[in-house]
């Protein structure tokens, strides 16, 4: 008996030292084309044996909804919505994904011309920080205002048929709606190429989930610069996967990045690290935001953003 007692005191020693095994990183995507990388890392296996559980929806609504309801850890959206997901729930910005050159665009139906054909239009647009920032700065820089036009809120999964259906004139979309309407005779009236460098679209965890398991969150950093280095080496394999995975020609698929520039590890720790570029960014949008009421209260940039996990992944691979 009480060698019996001495071996499950024992077994009980062992088992309190052995680590609990970090829990799964679900992070939160939607249809648009800029995060595809972060699928390609996963069907690469480039984030080893870090538990990441990437989790698709229609629409960026239902991705932020799914982050304040508690049920993802992270989210890849843009820079303006996690500025407002983070007034509600505590979170950090560990990565630039890319800056949007064109991806996000206005388009009109075929009798309108110029964006300014679209005052005293229905304008179909996501009820996201995102699709109203667009719409914003698009009515600004053309000299007009909000009042000029009837806003429709559309997700991004029934924009096509409601467009088809000519129950908006324009719309505030993106791949891979925009090459299908545009394709179709829908004019182009307006894009985020007019607005460099304004359009950030990042990674963002939940703050308590980097606290306990800031190796997942390297890992799934590590697996994105990874993806991106096997784009560039592999351009049309990598294309062919993800082509596949969004179930689009590979050349209208490898077109539609061209909206997009990918800032890789040396530059994502410059924005964090460096003086103006993201922290000013995030100030800059938060005056734009809290002016038009797409935010409550001022966001600040070293109050959501959070450098370490990208730190840790450039000591792991200057470590190699």
């Amino acid at each position: 008996m009480q060698r019996f007692l001495h071996l499950a005191a024992v077994l009980l020693l062992l088992s309190a030292c052995t680590p609990e095994p970090p829990a799964p990183l679900r992070i939160g995507t939607c249809i648009r084309v800029g995060c595809e990388q972060l699928y390609l890392a996963r069907d690469l296996g480039y984030y080893g044996d870090a538990p990441v559980r990437i989790v698709e929806y229609s629409s960026a609504t239902e991705v932020l909804r799914a982050f304040r309801s508690g049920a993802l850890d992270a989210v890849a959206v843009s820079l303006d919505e996690a500025m407002q997901l983070a007034q509600h729930s505590p979170l950090r910005v560990v990565l630039v994904m890319n800056f949007s050159n064109g991806a996000a665009v206005v388009l009109g139906q075929p009798g309108l011309k110029a964006f300014a054909d679209i005052k005293g239009s229905r304008v179909g647009v996501e009820n996201t920080a995102l699709g109203a920032y667009v719409l914003a700065r698009a009515l600004q820089i053309n000299g007009l205002q909000p009042g000029d036009i009837r806003v429709v809120h559309l997700p991004i999964d029934v924009q096509k048929r409601a467009f088809e259906e000519k129950r908006v004139d324009a719309v505030v979309t993106f791949e891979p709606v925009h090459s299908e309407r545009e394709a179709a005779g829908a004019h182009h009236l307006f894009d985020s190429k007019q607005l460099p460098g304004e359009m950030v679209n990042v990674v963002a965890v939940r703050k308590e989930y980097l606290d306990r398991n800031p190796r997942v969150v390297e890992a799934l950093l590590r697996g994105w610069f990874k993806a991106l280095d096997h784009y560039k080496a592999k351009p049309n394999e990598s294309t062919q996967r993800m082509a596949t995975d969004r179930a689009l020609p590979p050349q209208q698929f490898h077109a539609s990045l061209d909206g997009f520039r990918f800032p890789g590890l040396g530059e994502n720790l410059r924005l964090f690290t460096d003086r103006p570029p993201l922290k000013g960014r995030v100030e800059m949008l938060s005056s734009f935001m809290l002016q038009h009421g797409l935010l409550d209260v001022a966001v600040v940039g070293h109050d959501i953003m959070d450098a370490r996990p990208l730190m840790d992944a450039a000591a792991t691979a200057r470590n190699g």
